[in-house]
């Protein structure tokens, strides 16, 4: 465990403000911090119909940054969750913690010790200053408009706080400050400083291709892999699979069937397909066909749907319809060791 003291000088530098204005000219400022790559995490009402001016840090010797890409927002825009790619900040890293929604134990996080960090206003200062404030968890909700849980902490909620980490001394992040739960209106001091938890932040990330590596290697495709499954129309169970995960990193297809000359078909299908591009190809656990694009990932996006609709003709043309909440499924993907066979080289000069 680390120290309330020892959080924030390992990652108080990692924290930025957000100065924006909004389309009537009226300037405002929130927070945002580090996960990795350059990739800051904040709130969705932070940046969304707003102009950024400016997103910089101040601890130790502070930096000005440049949004590179970005703000990318969750898919569902109830929740209020953003990202952006940053260049020019080189800062340290917030792990965010592995407590997914299924996986939190109330009892657990009740009462531990928390630090907010963030960028309120403070009246008459001079420049936006970085504010740290000691906590504990209170209570963790579940909200009629989000479906994810909620952490309220002790501490005051000021506006400026949006976006910024609140972290554990457990030494990671439980999430990012979105809103205060208040009511009939009232001041935005008056009610419940609220922390959306981690899996909603790892959902934007993967849905945008910009997870960091540490979060790749932690979690290893259960955010950015989507599986499709097939089977017979007489059975109630899928015999049949196919896997595309585009993670920002790699570019991967996997499939398997019980139907041999489907598999011969799909393999040909895609050596065909990826004549001139170079990829790795393997098979997991005997039946499980493997296909590594290797390359430019940003422009992998079109050729892996290409292939994947490649491969689901060929098992619809045998009879293997699409199953979309399979009862049972007759094969399952498993993360073990690949067996490489080899790879096709790179496109010629000619080309």
């Amino acid at each position: 465990m680390s120290t309330i003291r020892e959080l924030f000088e390992k990652y108080a530098p990692a924290v930025a403000y957000i100065a924006v204005e909004s389309a009537d000219g009226t300037q405002s400022i929130g927070s945002a911090f580090h996960v990795g790559e350059g990739v800051f995490v904040t709130a969705r009402h932070v940046v969304e119909h707003h102009r950024i001016l400016e997103i910089c840090t101040t601890v130790e010797r502070g930096a000005t940054g440049i949004v590179k890409r970005g703000p990318f927002f969750h898919p569902n825009p109830k929740i209020d969750v953003a990202a952006l790619v940053v260049d020019g900040i080189d800062s340290a890293v917030i792990p965010l913690g592995g407590h997914l929604d299924d996986w939190i134990n109330d009892s657990e996080f009740l009462l531990r010790e928390v630090l907010v960090l963030g960028y309120p206003r403070i009246p008459l200062a001079d420049k936006p200053v970085l504010v740290a404030s000691r906590a504990e968890v209170n209570a963790i909700v579940d909200q009629i408009d989000c479906p994810h849980p909620r952490f309220l902490v002790s501490t005051m909620a000021r506006g400026g706080f949006s976006g910024g980490p609140c972290l554990i001394e457990w030494d990671f992040a439980l999430g990012v400050i979105t809103h205060a739960l208040i009511r009939d209106h009232g001041a935005v001091e008056s009610g419940f400083m609220t922390v959306i938890s981690v899996e909603p932040i790892l959902q934007c990330l993967a849905a945008h291709h910009i997870m960091p590596q540490n979060l790749l290697d932690l979690w290893d495709g259960l955010f950015t892999q989507n599986t499709r499954y097939f089977g017979k129309p007489e059975l109630s169970w899928a015999q049949a699979s196919i896997v595309t995960d585009r993670d920002g990193k790699r570019s991967r297809l996997q499939f398997d069937c019980p139907s041999a000359e489907a598999i011969e078909e799909a393999n040909a299908a895609i050596r065909q397909e990826l004549a001139d591009v170079p990829f790795q190809y393997g098979i997991r656990e005997k039946d499980i066909h493997e296909f590594d694009l290797l390359g430019d990932y940003a422009s992998m996006g079109g050729t892996l749907e290409l292939l994947a609709s490649t491969v689901q003709r060929i098992f619809e043309k045998r009879g293997f319809l699409s199953t979309i909440k399979p009862k049972w499924i007759a094969r399952t993907l498993n993360e073990s060791e690949v067996h490489w066979f080899g790879s096709a080289g790179a496109k010629s000069e000619e080309d």
